[in-house]
């Protein structure tokens, strides 16, 4: 699968299939602190992504008014 990253934009890739869980601990992610899209559909950590996949992660990017 090709994982496509932000902040720092990169690339990686993995063999699939895999868990979202085990895709974001094998980086080093956080499930909390980052959205994992496949398909232009946001996924939940138990989804299981295919071998031919291309997932985005983005970091959760939150603020506020002054």
């Amino acid at each position: 699968m090709q994982i496509k990253l932000f902040h720092p934009a990169r690339e990686v890739s993995f063999r699939g299939p895999k868990p979202v869980s085990s895709i974001l601990l094998k980086l080093g992610l956080s499930r909390e602190a980052h959205l994992v899209i496949c398909d232009d559909v946001l996924v939940t950590e138990d989804t299981v992504i295919a071998d031919d996949a291309v997932i985005e992660i983005r970091p959760v990017i939150s603020g506020g008014s002054a």
